[in-house]
């Protein structure tokens, strides 16, 4: 039905949202970026959590883990801009930043990962939904 697809699709805007400004985290970390993804992370948890019923148990296990470890995504790139403004880089432990960095990565990577799998199954969860209300 079409508020089906609605649910799906504003679920599915809310998980690439977050995905595209994590990106433009990543690839750029200042101020006014961190504070966009700490704002769409906060209403991507909130859709996930109002349409849990839309995602397979396993995944929105996952998701949910992956979520609040984009909080210390968060954090490690507040970290990173700290690191940046420090005027003084005989205090920055280059081991400390590639960790931070490191534990980033691994993070979006991921959520990417998980963002694939959730495709497949609205995909596949709206292609029965079709064939079974045609």
């Amino acid at each position: 039905s079409e508020y089906q697809f609605k649910l799906y699709n504003n679920l599915w805007g809310e998980l690439y949202s977050l995905d595209f400004i994590g990106h433009k985290l990543w690839e750029s970390a200042n101020q006014q970026t961190l504070n966009e993804f700490a704002k769409q992370l906060e209403r991507t948890i909130e859709q996930v959590k109002k349409n849990a019923l839309l995602i397979e148990k396993k995944h929105l296990d996952e998701l949910l883990v992956l979520l609040n470890e984009f909080g210390d995504y968060q954090i490690g790139k507040k970290r990173l801009i700290e690191y940046k403004n420090i005027h003084n880089v005989h205090y920055i432990n280059d081991a400390q930043i590639k960790e931070v960095i490191k534990g980033n990565k691994n993070i979006r990577v991921r959520y990417t990962n998980i963002l694939m799998m959730l495709e497949h199954e609205f995909r596949q969860q709206m292609k029965q939904y079709q064939i079974t209300y045609k």
